[in-house]
């Protein structure tokens, strides 16, 4: 029996190599932009229809890399949309999707709160309805601030957390209504993630 011994270069190989992968999977679930009409976001899994060209804000993905955060302006209304690529290792199947949700919908609001504050703006964010799309548990909060009216939606799957923000209007507004019903979950939940 021939005794083989990993050498430095070999585990350089196989750190490189996984990075690859794992970056391959990132690259994969980083949604692709397709003009036409209007600006569509999507993937595998989830479609939106963006209700102008948006901007990709390089500043939050560079200090949060699974975060894939577009804004677009309209007027004086802010649609934003926030893809959070969840951790493989942490994924624990559908029936604690709801669980992640409210943790990460308490983390953002209050996140949002803060930095809001630290620029003189006031708001309060409410627990508006608990929403499902395609199977997959959300939530929407109302916002209220001196800077006017939002509406933020949550959706949560076993690889992905989304979040579609609109500060400016409310969702009676026909645009805001049209860029929340535009947003599609394609991949139906599984127990066994």
């Amino acid at each position: 029996m021939m005794k083989t011994h990993s050498t430095k270069d070999d585990r350089c190989r196989a750190g490189f190599v996984a990075y690859a992968f794992f970056s391959l999977l990132c690259f994969a679930a980083f949604p692709q932009q397709v003009s036409a009409q209007g600006h569509e976001l999507s993937n595998d899994e989830f479609s939106v229809q963006m209700p102008g060209k948006p901007d990709y804000d390089k500043e939050t993905n560079q200090t949060h890399s699974n975060y894939h955060p577009y804004r677009v302006s309209v007027a004086d209304v802010h649609y934003f949309f926030l893809l959070m690529v969840r951790n493989p290792s942490v994924r624990k199947g559908y029936e604690h999707q709801a669980l992640v949700l409210k943790g990460h919908s308490i983390g953002y609001n209050a996140g949002f709160k803060r930095e809001s504050e630290m620029d003189g703006i006031s708001v309060d964010v409410t627990r508006d309805r608990e929403l499902r799309l395609n199977g997959f548990p959300g939530t929407q909060f109302r916002i209220v601030s001196s800077e006017g009216p939002g509406v933020v939606r949550f959706y949560v799957t076993d690889r992905f957390i989304y979040t579609l923000q609109v500060r400016g209007a409310t969702e009676e507004d026909r645009a805001v209504k049209a860029f929340f019903d535009s947003f599609t979950l394609r991949r139906r939940p599984t127990n066994n993630r």
